[in-house]
């Protein structure tokens, strides 16, 4: 088993600490100045340039992110049920320097797209149903998300069988947003990186856009 590396984006530092799961160990641990006058990614290389002084490489099994500046990345997850697509979008996003702060299932509603403007979320997780599956749902979901007038990136990870319609709503928004694999393509399969990945890309931006913390 390979390694890992955990990451935090820190206000005025990034950190990285690489750990053996298996044993388990801390193999390594740098920081950096986090660079957010310039591109986040800077800091963030020269850290993990310290961490490949120390034990030799930069190739890990997964990659996991955080940020402890400005609250995070504040995410929100729509998806079919708690239990099954939402529960599964949930443990996908672990990892990806978001924060989840509030789940809606199965439809949202005016008075949620009141509650999201007040979170104003940096990204939502528009997840639900099975690839072929039930498709009302997060078809009529995408659509009530186009009251909403904060700009948060929208994320859909869910059945992919409404994406061409999901994506001619999302057109006439706007929003900017995201069409990745389902994180539950099958009923019991979870597939996380996709979506991970997706909100690693935004999540970095975000960062790099950001304005110096004070």
């Amino acid at each position: 088993m390979q390694p890992i590396l955990l990451i935090d984006f820190g206000s005025t530092f990034t950190k990285l600490v690489a750990v053996d799961l298996k044993r388990p160990a801390v193999l390594a641990a740098a920081q950096s100045e986090t660079t957010v006058q310039t591109d986040i990614r800077d800091g963030y290389l020269h850290a993990l340039q310290k961490i490949e002084q120390q034990i030799g490489t930069t190739d890990f099994e997964e990659h996991l992110a955080c940020s402890s500046a400005r609250g995070g990345f504040k995410l929100i997850v729509i998806g079919l049920t708690e239990s099954l697509t939402t529960e599964a979008a949930k443990r996908a996003v672990l990892g990806a320097g978001a924060r989840i702060l509030k789940v809606y299932a199965p439809l949202i509603t005016d008075q949620d797209l009141q509650e999201m403007a007040e979170i104003n979320p940096d990204a939502i997780l528009l997840a639900g149903g099975t690839d072929g599956g039930n498709q009302s749902y997060i078809l009529q979901n995408a659509k009530k998300l186009m009251k909403l007038r904060q700009n948060a990136a929208i994320v859909v990870a869910g059945n992919k069988r409404a994406y061409v319609e999901i994506e001619r709503i999302l057109k006439g928004s706007s929003h900017e947003y995201y069409l990745t694999e389902n994180v539950m393509p099958k009923a019991g399969v979870l597939v996380r990186e996709p979506v991970r990945q997706v909100l690693r890309d935004i999540f970095m931006k975000k960062k790099k856009d950001s304005k110096p913390f004070l």
